[in-house]
């Protein structure tokens, strides 16, 4: 049923389910997830007695997603903790979890200003990345906490450092965060800079319908037609139908001649929209096309809406669909997964009640461990063919890199039902009942 690729993101998804903990460790993470400092005292208190390394001990205590005692303080921004651990018990800040992640990383994720500071005081590297090449810049300007991005770049972030998710200013645009985004520009981001297969900062500002950032964007110097995967700004706004960025763009000089895929202007996609604003800010922008005889809204309307345009474009839209669907499989192939998803996108567009792409498109989310992601096109799969087992499967998927385990173990029992010899569903729901019951003691 499954590739390679999909059973590793299987095995990730549980590799820490097998941690041995005896009562002991469950103890001191317990202690420390719960804040109590002096019950953590009295547990390691046997150990300093007996004059051993309690930090090294400590360090090697780890639940099921590879977080020490610190990791979990960190998490929980519990400062008390945390300096009784670094400092009292000499914890290392450069420990990572199973993903990667350090103290300074999960402290910036739950926006724990007085943590991240303190870290840093300690000597936390603000530029170490964890396995999506994340530093904690990255999430804190998809966050949009301003104060805590203008500590992390006073404190030597390096604002232009990309990933294969982007720069922190994708990241921002990305999630419509303008302040953060206008921060990082004063710390001079470069706005033109984008990892290859992922959108280009404009771009990602009007897929999130930020006018804010997309304004802040062409102020700072974005380049207006520059676009990754296809995906070019006015062609973008044109196909979202956003007025008010189509306008804004025009003013600063994108090229309203550019193509799609299919080969529709974005004069023409805002008529095949039936937005005529659109068209009509578009109109004295775009040279004529020759089999438009009557170049006014009214005539490119009612031109794009005739049966020969309706049937030039299918057999247009039926090509691009192959050729996304193809450059998508050779992305996923190369273990580009952040291109593959742009390619899948662009095949879905032109067919939306594709399974098969959306369950490709499931796996490459659940890949970069974007859960939520992972499951939005799951559920599309179930809503087109509730009876595929393949479907349930990438639900589960999706529910154990969200570490939803129970949800999981329900995804997974349907598959089976469906497809009772699938030996990758049984494998998943074991491995997800394991799990669950894990979390429960």
């Amino acid at each position: 049923m499954d590739s390679l690729e999909s059973k590793k993101v299987v095995e990730e998804s549980f590799k820490s389910t097998f941690v041995g903990l005896h009562k002991f460790q469950k103890d001191i993470l317990l202690a420390a997830s719960n804040g109590n400092l002096q019950h953590l005292k009295e547990l390691i208190s046997g150990l300093v007695e007996d004059g051993k390394n309690v930090g090294e001990i400590l360090s090697k205590i780890i639940d099921r997603d590879g977080q020490t005692v610190l990791h979990i303080v960190a998490s929980e921004g519990n400062l008390q903790l945390c300096k009784y651990l670094v400092e009292d018990l000499n914890l290392d800040l450069r420990l990572k979890t199973t993903d990667g992640k350090t103290p300074l990383i999960l402290a910036s994720l739950g926006g724990h200003m007085g943590t991240a500071l303190y870290l840093l005081d300690q000597g936390a590297n603000p530029n170490t990345t964890d396995d999506a090449g994340f530093t904690p810049l990255h999430y804190v300007a998809e966050r949009g906490d301003n104060q805590l991005l203008e500590l992390l770049l006073l404190r030597g972030s390096e604002v232009n450092i990309v990933s294969s998710l982007g720069t922190p200013l994708q990241r921002a645009a990305g999630a419509g965060k303008h302040e953060a985004l206008q921060t990082l520009l004063n710390h001079n981001a470069d706005p033109n800079l984008y990892y290859h297969s992922a959108l280009t900062p404009l771009a990602a500002s009007i897929i999130a319908e930020s006018f804010c950032c997309t304004e802040l964007l062409l102020k700072a110097g974005a380049e207006v037609d520059t676009g990754s995967c296809g995906r070019v700004p006015i062609l973008l706004a044109a196909s979202e139908g956003l007025t008010n960025t189509l306008k804004l763009l025009v003013e600063f000089g994108a090229n309203a001649d550019v193509v799609d895929d299919v080969g529709l202007k974005a004069i023409e996609i805002a008529a095949l929209k039936g937005n005529r604003q659109d068209v009509e800010i578009l109109l004295s922008n775009s040279q004529q096309i020759p089999t438009y005889l009557d170049w006014t809204v009214d005539g490119i309307i009612k031109h794009i809406d005739s049966e020969e345009a309706k049937e030039q474009i299918e057999v247009k839209t039926e090509q691009s669909f192959k050729e996304a669907k193809l450059k998508g499989e050779e992305a996923f192939s190369r273990n580009d997964y952040l291109a593959a998803i742009l390619w899948y996108s662009k095949a879905i567009s032109a067919n939306s009640s594709d399974k098969f792409l959306l369950s490709k498109r499931s796996l490459c989310w659940a890949l970069t461990r974007e859960g939520d992601k992972a499951l939005d096109d799951a559920r599309k799969c179930l809503e087109s063919d509730p009876e595929w087992a393949e479907a349930h499967y990438r639900e589960g998927v999706a529910w154990s890199t969200l570490k939803k385990y129970d949800r999981a173990v329900a995804a997974f029992r349907q598959g089976i039902d469906l497809d009772p010899n699938d030996k990758e569903l049984k494998v998943a729901f074991q491995r997800a009942c394991e799990a669950d019951l894990a979390d429960a003691i």
